[in-house]
């Protein structure tokens, strides 16, 4: 009787524990399936540049990590995996600006500490503050582009005297503060400044080479009034036009080409 009963206990173990065994192994592929949408996904949205949907796909990846029931050792691998996009993804900034280090965005000691502690929360705060560095230096990439272009814009437009702020964030549909000060950030200069930088240096360029009136120069350079010009060209080189035109024909007759000062 005793051995009849301890075998059928035996049997209910076994039957208990490979019941626990396809519990598991259904519960891993479920979760492996789940893992691999949500890594592919990532690297796709990442690829695109579609940083705000990336975003929410690896908080979910990670609160499937955390959520699951599975040993710490499986969970690891994804991990594993997770780094392995941060590393892709970083190795592609890096190579799209000069001098960048791949160090500066995912240190040796943050990945050592990923990869050796159990603590998961630990590991997702870790995750998601080099992910906010990663799109924090994308960002900054594609601002430093962006600004370029704005830059080469108004080197090819100053002569209108149409251009301004607006009516450059117009252009690139794009916020007026923001071009604004993204602009004085990677320059530092405001656009308003740099347009009349480039409209008064052609201004002495005509005023030095060419016998043309102010009027006329003004009009040329992006000015609607020779008053206009005179006015910012006092401010900028301590001096009217006519008095820098009548400078530079002083230097030329005494065989002089500039100015010491200029």
């Amino acid at each position: 009787m005793d051995f009849s009963m301890r075998a059928q206990s035996d049997i209910q173990s076994m039957d208990a524990s490979m019941q626990d065994s396809e519990n598991m192994f259904i519960e891993f592929e479920v979760f492996t399936n789940d893992r691999i949408q949500k890594q592919f996904l990532i690297v796709k949205q990442l690829i695109e540049g579609d940083l705000e949907s990336a975003d929410q796909s690896i908080r979910e990846l990670l609160g499937l990590i955390q959520r699951s029931p599975l040993p710490n050792h499986i969970k690891k691998q994804v991990v594993y995996g997770f780094l392995d996009i941060l590393m892709f993804k970083i190795q592609h900034l890096s190579l799209s600006k000069e001098g960048t280090k791949k160090e500066d965005l995912l240190s040796f000691s943050e990945i050592n500490k990923m990869l050796t502690t159990n603590d998961f929360h630990e590991i997702e705060r870790m995750l998601l503050v080099v992910y906010r560095r990663i799109i924090d230096f994308e960002n900054h990439l594609k601002n430093s582009s962006k600004m370029k272009e704005v830059l080469n814009y108004i080197d090819t437009n100053y002569r209108d005297p149409e251009l301004t702020l607006n009516s450059i964030a117009q252009n690139f549909e794009l916020n007026h503060s923001y071009v604004s000060n993204t602009f004085k950030k990677e320059f530092g200069y405001n656009i308003l400044e740099l347009i009349q930088i480039r409209r008064i240096t052609e201004a002495k360029y005509l005023l030095e080479n060419t016998q043309q009136s102010v009027s006329e120069i003004a009009y040329k350079v992006g000015y609607y009034s020779y008053r206009t010009l005179s006015n910012i060209f006092k401010r900028l080189e301590k001096m009217t036009p006519t008095q820098f035109r009548e400078l530079k024909e002083n230097f030329k007759s005494n065989g002089l080409t500039k100015h010491p000062s200029k």
